[in-house]
Order: C-alpha cells, then structure tokens, then sequence
C-alpha cells in the first residue's frame, strides 16, 4: 500500500505543476485569459489570470484527491480494481498538464494545435503507467 500512496503523491504533485509554471510565467501572462477552446483552437471563454494559474489547477487536485480517496477505501475487486486505480489516479494529471499547456501556450502568444497537445500527453500517460507497472511486476 505505501507504493500506492507515493503515487497518489508524485501525480498529485504533478497535478500543481501548472501552478508552479503559471507563478513562473506570471509577468508575462496576460491579464485575461482563455480558459476554453473548441477544438480548432478558438477560446470560448475568458477568466483573470489568477483564476488560470491558481483555480483551475487546484481543482483538478481536489478530483485527484477525492479519487484518490474513494479509489483507496474501495475492497478489491480483481482486475478491475487495478485498472480502474491506474486510471482514477493518473487522468487528473492529464488533465492537469493538458489544461496548463493549452491555456499557458495560447496566453503567451503561441501557435500550439490542442491535438499535438493531446498526442504528447497521451504519449507521457502511456510511459509513465507503463513504467510503473514494471516496476511493480519486477518486484
């Protein structure tokens, strides 16, 4: 169980890393920024950059947590379980980092497509539970 709980640890972590960038990048953010797109790119919504760099991330940690939390205190069902923890745990990291680089690339001017985006973090989700599950089936 303590494998477990270091996980929900370094991905809820992960999930503030658009924190950390966004206070990196604050001066250069604009004052009112996109919070929703369409898919072709085109924001739908605006909200102040406080609200981008602090709200929406710690949000999607307070999920994190929460499934975290009902994920833990469920009994073992089998395969399902096990699965089901992986992705419970690693989709608001995903989330995370997807919202932050869309939302910090169209604030800061660049051209970035949301399916490049897309691509690149379901290719890092992939390595990391990848990763993780060998290195629990190499014990």
């Amino acid at each position: 169980m303590l494998t477990d709980k270091r996980f929900i640890i370094v991905t809820g972590v992960i999930c503030i890393l658009p924190v950390i960038a966004g206070i990196f990048l604050w001066s250069r953010l604009p004052e009112s920024m996109a919070t929703s797109f369409t898919w072709d790119g085109v924001p739908t919504a605006y909200h102040p950059k406080w609200f981008a760099v602090f709200v929406i991330p710690l949000m999607i940690t307070a999920v994190h947590g929460l499934c975290a939390f009902s994920v833990l205190k469920r009994e073992d069902y089998g395969n399902f379980r096990a699965l089901g923890y992986g992705w419970a745990i690693l989709i608001c990291p995903v989330i995370s980092i997807f919202a932050g680089v869309s939302l910090y690339a169209y604030g800061l001017g660049y051209d970035i497509s949301l399916t490049f985006i897309s691509v690149s973090v379901v290719v890092a989700i992939t390595l990391i539970y990848g990763i993780r599950m060998f290195l629990k089936n190499r014990k």
